[in-house]
This record gives C-alpha cells, structure tokens and sequence, in this order.
C-alpha cells in the first residue's frame, strides 16, 4: 500500500473543507487549530489545540508530525509559521515570502501596474498632514478606502464626511491608507494553481453569480452592483480568456505559490481592473462565501492536489 502523505493543516475558516479533501485523496490530516470550535477540528487524524500565538511550539509540532504544510488561511500568525518552515527547507503549500503582495495591497498595487496591467488609480495618504498636503477637495468623491494590511475593514466613502471618519479610522490603527477611484462596474473573481511551475486560471469561476453581492456583504458602504447589472452580459470568450491570461501572468511574474485568487471589476468598456489578491483563495463552502460549487469547483481539493504535487516536487529535487 502507498505510503499515505502526512499533511499538517492551518485552515481557519477551510479547515474542514481541507480535511475533507485529505481523506478524499487518501492523505492523512494533522489538523492545528486555535480553538476548539474552529471548523475541522475534531475531523483530522490528529487534531491540536493550540493558540497559534506559540509560533515555536507549532513549527516543532509540525516538523516532528508532518511531511509538509497546507495553509487555508491568510491570518498572519500563521503566515509567520509558514515563514519559519520554508526558510528551513520545509514543505509549504505557499511562498508565505511571494504572498505578502496578498497581505500589503501597495505592494500588489504598485507591482501590477509597473507589468502593465490595470488598477483603480490612488493615493497612498500615511497622516492628516500628509492628506492636507494632498487636499481632500482633489479626492474624488465617491473613493473607496483601504487599509494597507487589512488593519481595518474596506469601506466606500460616499460623501467628504463619510470620507474623513474612515481616514480617521484607519490612521488610528497607525497603518498606510490607499484611496482609491470607485469603479463602476461588474466584479469577477477568478483563482490561479501554481505550484511554481505550472500556472492555470481557473476560468470556471468567472461564472459564478452573486459575486458582488456576496463581496460587499464582507464590506461597508457599498451598493450591490449585480442588482444593477447583468454580469454576464459582458462575459465573452475573449473577455474570459483575458481575465485568466492577466491573472496567470501576475502569478508567475510575482512567483506566487499555492492556489491565490483575484478580486478583480471589469467596466462597461472591458477594461480590466485588479482589485486584490488573496494569497489564499479560502476554499469554505458556505451562504456567506463563493459559490463555487454552482461552477463545480472544489478549491479544497485544489488546494490539496497542488500540496501533493509541491511535496513531490521537492522529494525529486531532494
């Protein structure tokens, strides 16, 4: 009989979805989670209680238990294990070094348009000195305003006041601010399996209905765009081939690992805006998340293969 892979599991929200998929694949499941009524706890053939903030004990966890990592999760805490593993040769899942483009949306933001590609246009304000310098009158209004690292949650500024508590808002957390131009328009998501190598869109996912409205349920401020339009009016071919030919080239050009998604809008002219990338595309299945088995994908199972096919990977090099 093959010797089963003994994959440790950080999922958060996916940890189910992710042992799950283990025990499809016949793999065996270490699943570590941070509270006992995190989802898949209880699930994995090994589980472990342990706050996430004992980066040390985990990593020695890990090493002892498993052949590799599988990340579900985009939680720093676990960003920072994944770190410690890969810098010593360990199996991840991810490159948790490529994967700050998902964690700071300047970064992101700035790579994406030095290779040519298309996002709202924006200010990076760091201060309300910084802002005077700027003048709030040369803001647009409406904008839509993010923090750098998800310090705090991204809202729509639909007038100057509204804008002014969120600047507030976000430089009490002492983080960058990025306001940004409000495009008014359809919003796709799509993920890319990269393994390092090997790089596909999964261009399925562009079919999936109530994104938007899913999306902004996760945000404040915003209006569901799909109730205003038909988001598969646009949806061509050639519309979808571009959104996963810009998508997969940001992959490789950043060396992205493990399977990331993209927020992205497309206006009524086509053009193509990226609007985030999600160094892990969470694979829970859910009201409250992506529909993704209306497009019969299953980004567990994803997740899982591309773990296998890393683990092999580096057992050749090896």
């Amino acid at each position: 009989m093959k010797e089963r892979v003994r994959i440790a599991i950080i999922g958060g929200s996916s940890g189910d979805a992710l042992v799950e998929s283990c025990k499809k694949f016949g793999q065996y499941s270490i699943i570590i989670c941070g509270r006992e009524k995190d989802r898949g706890y209880g699930m994995g053939d090994e589980n472990y209680l342990i706050d996430l903030n004992e980066k040390d004990k985990i990593v020695n966890l890990i090493r002892e238990k498993a052949d590799c990592l599988l990340l579900g999760t985009g939680h720093i805490l676990a960003h920072n294990i994944a770190k410690v593993l890969y810098d010593s040769g360990f199996v991840v899942s991810i490159n948790p070094h490529k994967a700050d483009y998902g964690k700071n949306k300047i970064l992101a933001y700035e790579f994406i348009r030095k290779i040519g590609y298309k996002t709202p246009e924006f200010y990076v304000i760091e201060s309300e000195k910084h802002l005077k310098e700027i003048g709030i009158d040369n803001i647009k209004i409406p904008c839509v305003v993010k923090s750098e690292n998800d310090a705090v949650r991204t809202a729509k500024a639909n007038n100057k006041t509204q804008l002014l508590d969120l600047l507030k808002e976000n430089f009490d957390t002492n983080n960058k601010v990025i306001v940004e131009e409000f495009i008014d328009g359809i919003e796709y998501t799509i993920p890319v399996v990269s393994d390092g190598e090997n790089y596909i869109g999964l261009t399925q996912a562009l079919n999936m209905s109530d994104i938007n409205r899913i999306a902004v349920a996760h945000l404040r401020f915003f209006d569901n765009l799909d109730a205003k339009y038909d988001r598969y009016e646009l949806l061509d071919d050639e519309l979808k081939k571009e959104i996963t030919d810009i998508t997969v080239d940001i992959t490789r050009q950043i060396g992205l690992v493990g399977v990331p998604r993209y927020d992205l809008m497309v206006d009524m002219d086509k053009n193509i805006y990226i609007l985030e990338i999600n160094e892990v595309a969470v694979s829970r299945l859910g009201p409250d998340h992506y529909p993704w088995e209306e497009v019969n994908m299953n980004l567990a199972d994803e997740m899982v293969k591309n773990t296998l096919k890393i683990f092999q990977k580096h057992n050749r090099i090896q």
